[in-house]
């Protein structure tokens, strides 16, 4: 039976058991009917009562193990639990102490005798994936990452942060004759990986521990392939011996920095551990192909040639995470990168969406054709933006803006700031505080408007004109980065702009002029002035290109949820500015005051 359970993957999908006899299928009932009587057990301890249901995911089939372990002897009721430890790993030992099951091993013992020795085998081996697990990597995404990695027989491949070895489970049966490892630092995730091991697939070593204490070995383990679906949207306090790593690699690249996104650190160990010819394929989160903290590090990997392959993944792929992903495909010597939008190549689930066999194919193929959602970028390219590996940055100007207008739909007047020269500036500027001011430029920052802008002594009626309304939208001229911000102008106080910057009034019925920022700040945004911008030593956007522009234009209610999430964000940047402020005055008053 087990062999049956094993060879038809029911244990990964219930369906798969139609194909098993009436005595198989009542078999199989009994499993569930076991699981849930350890399942019960275990809950009813007090030490396991609050605790969350994915540990007894984990938890029953360390239970289930140790009593099919417990069955292979003559008397297993006279046994006391301490008795098994000699001969199971000391991982699975060490798990079900931290998880109490020896607490409640004389309850489990009961279960001996109402169930036969397979079920609690196959109990052992049962993998229930939830589908709003954020932490598994979906079955389609690991069909996708091992068709890519192009696996060899007599290949050493690895899985870091395998969890409970799902993926590099599926890849030794697909291939028995690799040399298969899987790393993982949570021990409850170790042990259900290596008891699944020892009644299915056999070959693979887990190995515990912090991934990053590999590359500090005396002899780091190199292989040929490498995946790696690593957390998302780690803080590098919480990387471990990460921080170590990262010490380590600030003397080798010196454009790292804590700042650095951890995934291009996980990025950075799977080549350090890659053989000289292999491949290696990460999960990492979008964000961390564009934002601008990570452009030296995308710089080092684009300017060494270690990215082959970038891969915009479709949304709500793993489970309730909604953070949007790419699949990063890494090795040597390359030219540039190829980048591919797969976002819209998906099967729709009831609460997820899933890649089947069918998406996976299609995505293989999209890779290998050049086409408008696939096409390689050369290296000078990506230099000229910032190395952004999204592909909106350079599909944006042949991909339809859905539900878009043009912008000048909702402008109701749109002007250049005073046409005023440094000397005209200086007669008017004042050295104490009026309820007049001048917004330049470089008074923009994170959109954000500076709060001591410099004040000015009058302002002509001329050019009032030039004059920031409340709520327009202020947008550079000049020069990229784009800077972009909203007014919020006070009464009885006057800005004056400098011509290097654009003041839009906004018809607010149709459009929140918040939301407007959010989108012109965004990958898509950023990609859309771009493909409006001219001139190569000085970059600027024509008022007519800029009217033309289409924008997305959503309903009010989405509009006013994005503006408010992009206002509790503009609000959280200030509050640290002020606090960085605060921090730079204490420390320049340190001396005097200890003193």
């Amino acid at each position: 039976m087990l062999k049956d359970v094993l060879e038809n993957n029911a244990y990964e999908d219930s369906d798969n058991v139609q194909a098993f006899s009436p005595e198989q299928k009542a078999l199989w009932d009994d499993v569930f009917v076991c699981l849930a009587e350890i399942e019960e057990i275990l809950h009813r301890q007090p030490f396991i009562v609050g605790q969350s249901l994915g540990c007894i995911e984990i938890a029953a089939p360390i239970a289930s193990y140790l009593l099919a372990k417990a069955s292979e002897y003559n008397d297993p009721f006279s046994m006391s639990f301490k008795d098994l430890q000699k001969d199971i790993d000391d991982d699975i030992y060490e798990a079900a102490l931290v998880a109490h099951i020896n607490d409640a091993w004389e309850d489990l013992l009961q279960l001996l005798k109402k169930h036969p020795y397979n079920v609690f085998c196959l109990n052992a081996v049962l993998r229930t994936s939830k589908e709003d697990d954020p932490n598994a990597t979906p079955n389609g995404v690991a069909e996708l990452a091992t068709k890519l990695l192009n696996i060899q027989d007599e290949d050493s491949v690895a899985e870091l942060c395998c969890g409970t070895g799902i993926v590099i489970s599926s890849i030794k049966k697909e291939y028995p004759s690799v040399n298969a490892t899987g790393y993982e630092i949570d021990l409850g995730y170790v042990a259900a990986a290596k008891v699944h091991n020892e009644y299915s697939e056999k070959g693979i070593t887990f190995l515990r521990g912090d991934v990053f204490d590999l590359a500090g070995k005396e002899t780091p383990p190199v292989h040929n392939k490498i995946f790696a679906n690593y957390p998302f949207g780690m803080r590098l306090r919480d990387l471990h011996a990460g921080k170590d790593y990262l010490d380590m690699l600030a003397h080798r690249i010196p454009s790292i920095s804590k700042a650095t996104s951890s995934d291009w650190l996980y990025n950075i160990l799977m080549t350090d551990l890659l053989a000289q010819n292999g491949r290696a394929i990460g999960i990492m989160t979008n964000g961390s192909t564009w934002n601008m903290i990570d452009a030296p590090i995308r710089k080092y990997f684009v300017e060494n040639g270690l990215i082959e392959c970038v891969i915009a993944l479709p949304a709500k792929l793993f489970g309730s995470n909604s953070v949007g992903t790419s699949m990063i495909v890494l090795s040597r010597g390359n030219a540039g990168v190829r980048l591919v939008d797969a976002s819209a190549q998906y099967t729709a689930g009831r609460r997820i969406n899933e890649l089947t066999e069918e998406d996976v194919n299609f995505i293989i193929n999209l890779i290998a054709t050049d086409s408008e959602k696939s096409f390689f970028i050369e290296t000078e390219k990506l230099r000229e933006n910032d190395y952004v590996l999204n592909t909106s940055r350079y599909l944006h100007g042949s991909k339809a803006v859905d539900g878009g207008a043009a912008f000048e739909t909702v402008i109701k007047r749109i002007t250049r700031g005073a046409p005023l020269n440094a000397s005209q500036l200086d007669d008017i500027s004042s050295a104490v505080p009026t309820n007049m001011q001048y917004l330049m430029l470089s008074n923009i920052q994170n959109g954000l408007i500076d709060v001591d802008l410099p004040y000015l002594t009058e302002i002509e009626k001329k050019n009032e004109k030039y004059c920031l309304t409340n709520h327009c939208l202020i947008l550079s001229k000049n020069g990229y980065p784009y800077k972009i911000a909203v007014a919020e102008i006070k009464d009885g106080k006057k800005i004056m702009a400098n011509g290097n910057l654009y003041l839009i009034e906004l018809d607010e019925e149709r459009v929140n002029p918040f939301y407007l920022a959010a989108y012109l700040g965004s990958e898509n945004g950023t990609a859309a002035l771009k493909s409006i911008t001219v001139g190569a030593t000085i970059p600027n956007i024509g008022v007519d290109q800029l009217k033309k522009l289409i924008i997305p234009l959503p309903d009010m209610e989405k509009q006013n949820r994005i503006a408010a999430c992009y206002l509790e964000a503009r609000d959280e940047i200030t509050m640290l500015q002020l606090k960085l402020e605060k921090a730079r005055n204490r420390m320049t008053h340190i001396f005097e005051e200890e003193a």
